[in-house]
């Protein structure tokens, strides 16, 4: 058929009003025809605008099969569904029909999807294979996955799109080490591992903290691609090895003179700049904003609405308030997300009164707030303005993402000394998660009230909620503090043998606390002895709870061992010299100080901060 007009046309537009065109153009020249109708549809799928392709759709009774799936991915999941169905009883499935629908359907449609898949015939098509296992990752079901990708055809199983379908699932569970076994079978069965398996086991190790065994093998890639660079760097950055990151952006740049395909995107930049703000590095993270300024000079809204909130993180956190200023006037400011950027920076870096300035100026022009704005101006307010947040949240009822806001809540009345209004609020919470008890159970202990904190434990159990090592170390400060010495050893060992906690310097120091508080030092001896690895923390408590006790005996043998481990640390000198003069054992102490003299040691000043009129 002669077209009137080039074939060219058909090229997506850009907006939707040329797409409108292109369709009268169609109409009036007689040129509508069942060929050209799914490409249209998926003209206006592409331009956001459904409901004409859905009028164009059902003006036709029997629409070919390729109109379809353009609209199945962009209508929401309800619709998609109906349109499924609609689609069912004109076609059967297809390799074409199914992959979106499986992408938006709810948890309980996707088994009879699987099954519309298996009757069919195109359960193993490499378009729907890697689709259904997606969707059973979304549940999360990765046995259901599993066996999906089993029961596909040898050499669909083989396709780099379906075994790194599988292999993300298991990424994104947090089962990093079914997902080496996995590789490691597949490669003895002849699969070749492309980059995109790289990138995926990569961003697992980076995610279970093992970022140096994600280096070993982003080390061995031959070209690394920028999603590789990406990954490692803020693998990296997550677990708190700025230092780390910042050499590997160095090496990527250096790179990236070569091979401009590595040049570092804006979520590259963002996270970089993170990790010069926690090094401290702000000359650095000057010269990453220039080159992210420079590098998309005809799209600079893009920059700042991806690395906005980390330049504003930065900048307040060096003092420069006028350049986290500026940057905050360069990002969107109808945008709810900007203003948390600006009032999170200011949070984080202690400017509390800098926060709750563009918070109120936020409510002033009108700017809805959500969940994370009320989270975050609830850590840095006082009691009076934290009662008046608290009033507007009963205000305006969240239905979704209320735990955060509770959390907070709980966490700044357990904070300004009222655990009663904290007490409160958890018992009314309808859904807790781990946040919520430590938060709890912190609270109660930091309020003398150790026996409550061991009955809030004890129900978290019961409930189904793992402990990690922040309740731990909750809830044996608050047994330390509470004098429950037998209680505070029995939760350690059975959180150790029954529920796999970890235990860390930081658990063995109040440990260690604990039984010195109790005057129990000789336990402490045997204890701080089998510990490996405990560190100074573990020493350094003994040492200052034998001063406390006064017990010379005790305080010289975790002072020998802090000498070993920490030989520039003055304060224990000070300590132990302090312990000796209580104690009236004026020569030793003056030994102790000639040691620090000797050593040219400095004990820093101590320093408080009092925020006037923050209690009423």
């Amino acid at each position: 058929m002669r077209l009137p007009f080039p074939p060219e046309t058909l090229i997506p537009p850009k907006t939707l009003i040329e797409v409108r065109l292109l369709h009268s153009h169609l109409i009036v020249h007689g040129s509508l025809t069942l060929f050209l109708l799914p490409k249209l549809i998926h003209l206006y799928s592409l331009a956001g605008a459904p409901s004409p392709a859905l009028r164009l759709l059902s003006d036709h009774p029997y629409p070919p099969p390729s109109s379809f799936p353009p609209l199945l991915s962009s209508l929401p999941p309800p619709l998609s569904l109906h349109l499924y169905s609609s689609a069912r009883r004109l076609h059967p499935p297809d390799p074409f029909l199914l992959p979106p629908t499986l992408r938006s359907a709810p948890p309980l449609l996707i088994p009879s999807l699987h099954a519309d898949a298996l009757k069919s015939g195109c359960r193993s098509s490499p378009h729907v294979l890697p689709a259904l296992i997606s969707s059973y990752a979304r549940i999360p079901d990765l046995i259901s996955a599993h066996k999906a990708f089993d029961d596909g055809d040898h050499l669909h199983r083989r396709q780099a799109l379906t075994f790194n379908s599988l292999l993300s699932a298991y990424v994104s569970s947090g089962a990093i080490t079914p997902a080496l076994n996995l590789l490691i079978s597949m490669q003895s069965d002849g699969y070749d591992p492309d980059i995109v398996t790289h990138n995926i086991i990569i961003n697992g190790l980076c995610r279970a903290a093992r970022c140096d065994d994600a280096l070993h093998l982003f080390n061995r890639l031959l070209r690394p691609n920028l999603v590789s660079w990406t990954t490692i760097i803020v693998g990296y950055s997550r677990c708190a090895n700025h230092e780390a990151a910042l050499h590997l952006f160095r090496r990527m740049m250096i790179t990236a003179i070569s091979d401009s395909s590595v040049l570092p995107d804006h979520d590259t930049l963002s996270c970089v700049i993170s990790s010069c703000r926690h090094v401290s590095c702000l000359r650095n993270g000057r010269a990453i904003h220039c080159y992210g300024i420079k590098s998309c000079k005809p799209d600079p809204e893009a920059f700042y609405s991806a690395a906005g909130a980390a330049l504003v993180v930065m900048y307040a956190g060096g003092g420069e308030i006028t350049a986290a200023e500026r940057v905050f006037r360069l990002m969107d400011h109808d945008d709810v997300v900007t203003w948390n950027a600006m009032i999170v920076g200011f949070a984080r870096v202690g400017k509390a009164d800098v926060a709750m300035e563009h918070f109120k100026e936020m409510q002033v022009r009108g700017i809805g707030h959500d969940q994370t704005t009320l989270a975050t101006v609830l850590t840095v307010c006082d009691l009076k303005r934290g009662r008046e947040i608290h009033a507007l949240r009963l205000r305006n009822y969240y239905e979704s993402d209320t735990l955060l806001c509770d959390n907070a809540l709980m966490c700044m009345y357990s904070r300004l000394g009222c655990i009663d209004h904290a007490s409160s609020i958890f018992r009314t919470m309808s859904v807790k998660d781990l946040v919520s008890w430590n938060t709890m159970i912190g609270g109660c202990g930091s309020h003398g009230r150790a026996k409550d904190s061991i009955k809030l434990f004890h129900d978290m159990v019961k409930s189904g909620v793992k402990p990690n090592m922040i309740t731990m170390t909750n809830v044996l400060m608050a047994c330390s503090h509470g004098g429950l010495v037998d209680e505070g050893m029995k939760l350690i060992k059975c959180a150790v043998r029954e529920y796999d906690v970890v235990v860390t310097s930081e658990q063995c120091a109040c440990v260690v606390d604990m039984l010195s508080r109790a005057g129990r030092f000789e336990e402490v001896v045997e204890l701080a002895g089998e510990i490996e690895g405990g560190g100074g923390s573990v020493w350094g408590a003994m040492l200052a709870a034998c001063e406390v006790y006064e017990s010379v005996e005790f305080g010289k043998v975790a002072f020998d061992a802090l000498v070993r481990l920490e030989p520039e640390n003055a304060g224990n000198y000070v300590t132990m010299a302090s312990i000796y003069c209580k104690a009236g054992m004026w020569d030793e102490a003056k030994k102790v100080r000639r040691m620090i003299d000797g050593k040219g040691l400095v004990k820093p000043a101590g320093n408080s901060w009092i925020h006037v009129g923050a209690i009423k």
